[in-house]
């Protein structure tokens, strides 16, 4: 899902708000801001960008696909509008 290391760099970040001389204190606080933004972030649902980036790669196959099935349907109605006017009106 989301790298880690995100997780480890934003609470080394907000570790080194806490005052020196609480050595044991940063590291547990450590701990838990890293598991409290983990658990905020997955509560979100995020996607990785590799995800996004396949699923945008399918939704442009798709729309590809939707247009050229428009275009055979148009194409195919027409056909059927001349054989329906010509059998209506023979030569």
């Amino acid at each position: 899902m989301i790298d880690s290391h995100l997780f480890d760099t934003i609470a080394e970040s907000l570790n080194k708000l806490a005052p020196p001389g609480a050595a044991e204190i940063k590291e547990d606080f450590k701990r838990n801001i890293r598991t409290n933004i983990q658990t905020a972030l997955e509560k979100m649902e995020l996607v990785t960008r590799e995800e996004f980036d396949v699923q945008q790669a399918l939704l442009t196959k798709m729309r590809e696909k939707l247009a050229e099935l428009e275009r055979r349907v148009v194409e195919l109605e027409c056909k059927l509008d001349d054989s329906e006017h010509a059998s209506n009106h023979p030569e």
